[in-house]
């Protein structure tokens, strides 16, 4: 298990000893952490943007196989980047954003931190909507992907190992029974969103929601962080971390 201190943690998904050659294994790190940020605050700041960043167009907009569609601020991540907002907020979210970065590669992955790139996005989610199962990478390059909620009430959102092919009723079903099973052998993992709290998880892990049943708005940022120089595009604002 990782060295960890009160305020982060990694949930390891690992596979029991394999019985065959042809049994499936994995093995990989879900981190949570807690932020010292002002979340009233980036929720006021969010909302202010909304209209502006709703102002974005394009041929080439998609929701990331969410379901959430095309009139949210989701359809236009990668159009625009949270991290390059002028607010000292934003400055100590993207502090945060690295320490834990260099914890996870640090306390997982038993390497040294190196500099990288992140694009980051906000979710809007309000009454009735949740976002569907999906992932963020499957190729060659894929890294690491994160999520920051700002603003919640009484929603999951469900980390699936990516053997895991149940449907997302049922998965959504079960994630009020399963939680972090001792032999680290888990199918999911569902996290309960709480204000300032941000989490890490390789690309491909698939993530879903459970539905948003409450007034106020439902908040979330995501992120992607990649190792490579990849370069200022329309579609790709990736900036330094």
């Amino acid at each position: 298990m990782p060295t960890q201190d009160n305020s982060y943690r990694f949930i390891p998904f690992r596979s029991r000893q394999p019985l065959t050659a042809l049994a499936p294994q994995w093995q990989f790190f879900i981190g949570e952490k807690i932020l010292e940020i002002d979340t009233d605050v980036l929720r006021d700041l969010v909302l202010e943007k909304e209209p502006e960043i709703m102002k974005i167009d394009s041929p080439k907009l998609n929701d990331g196989a969410t379901g959430l569609g095309l009139n949210t601020t989701t359809a236009r991540h990668g159009f625009y980047n949270v991290l390059q907002w002028d607010h000292p907020e934003i400055e100590k979210l993207k502090g945060g954003i690295r320490e834990f970065h260099h914890q996870y590669l640090r306390d997982c992955l038993g390497i040294p931190p190196y500099n990288s790139k992140i694009m980051c996005w906000c979710n809007i989610m309000r009454k009735g909507e949740r976002i569907k199962k999906h992932i963020h990478g499957l190729n060659p390059s894929s890294y690491l992907s994160g999520n920051i909620t700002i603003s919640c009430n009484n929603t999951k959102t469900i980390y699936v190992n990516p053997f895991e092919h149940d449907t997302e009723e049922s998965i959504i079903e079960r994630s009020d029974k399963e939680g972090i099973c001792e032999d680290f052998s888990q199918l999911m993992y569902p996290a309960q969103n709480v204000a300032g709290v941000m989490t890490l998880f390789p690309n491909y892990v698939p993530h879903l929601t459970t539905e948003h049943t409450e007034d106020d708005e439902r908040i979330t940022l995501a992120f992607e962080i990649s190792p490579f120089d990849i370069e200022h595009s329309e579609e790709y604002r990736y900036i330094p971390l």
